[in-house]
Order: C-alpha cells, then structure tokens, then sequence
C-alpha cells in the first residue's frame, strides 16, 4: 500500500496546461511563418516594381536605351543601359527562392526606348509561395499593372 502512495504523476490538470502551452507556441510560430511568407511576397513585388519604374525614369532622363533581362536558370535579372550584353549594368539582383519563374511567361526582356515607351508588350508570371503574381506590359506606353 505505501508503494502505490509513493508514486507520483501528474494530474490531468498539468497535462492540460502543458499541452496548451505548446499549443500556443505552435499557433505562434506558424503565424510567423506565414507573416514572413507574405512579407516577402510583397517585398519582392514591391522591389521589381521599384526597379522597373526606376529603368523606364533612366531611359528618360539619360535618353538612352536601358534593357530588362529576366534570367530564369541564374534566378536572377538583370538591368543594363544600352542594348546587348556590352551594356552598363544599373541592376543585378537575385530573385529569392521562394519565388519561382512562370513557364507561361510571355516576356524574359525588353527594352525601354529613350522616351520611356517599351519596345514590346506581354506579360511577366511568377510564383510566389504557391500564388500567381504577374506583370502585365503595355506596348508602347511604358506602363505595366501587377495581377495577383
């Protein structure tokens, strides 16, 4: 009989509260990843932008040609003053990889004219983290929408 009393356990009560405690942590942790998921979702979207916009305002004000080259198999892009692979390069930057090139793409380079019109028109597709971002060119006008 004094066996039996010198076991201890724990009650069911300390269960509960160990195994809610964890449970937070875990609610916790995943929220975070989710939050750092969108976070860069709308990062790279908002950097591309960025440099998009920033390639059409230097073909204006330089008057020169400046090319956007996406690079898949690099999972990088590339923008450079002038035409062909001799031209200055403004922007290198590498593309995260949770970020995944299109195949439906219809679009991997083109070139914004001295007057800050594009020199064709299509469309840029990406996945990021499972969802379909697109950049959508207009011929011409220099202008693009983003589709998420």
């Amino acid at each position: 009989m004094n066996l039996l009393r010198r076991e201890s356990g724990f009650t069911l009560i300390e269960i509960m509260v160990v195994l809610l405690v964890l449970s937070i942590f875990i609610v916790i942790a995943s929220s975070v990843r989710i939050s750092a998921d969108r976070e860069l979702a709308e990062t790279f979207e908002t950097q591309l932008s960025q440099d998009l916009h920033y390639a059409q305002l230097k073909a204006i004000t330089d008057g020169k040609y400046i090319q956007f080259q996406l690079l898949p198999e690099e999972r990088r892009y590339v923008v450079r003053m002038g035409t062909g692979e001799s031209g200055n390069i403004l922007i290198d930057r590498s593309i995260p990889d949770e970020v995944e090139f299109n195949s439906y793409s219809s679009l991997q380079s083109f070139r914004y004219t001295p007057i800050g019109n594009t020199n064709t028109f299509g469309s840029l597709r990406f996945f990021v983290n499972g969802d379909d971002l697109a950049f959508h060119f207009y011929l011409a006008r220099g202008r693009f929408t983003i589709e998420k």
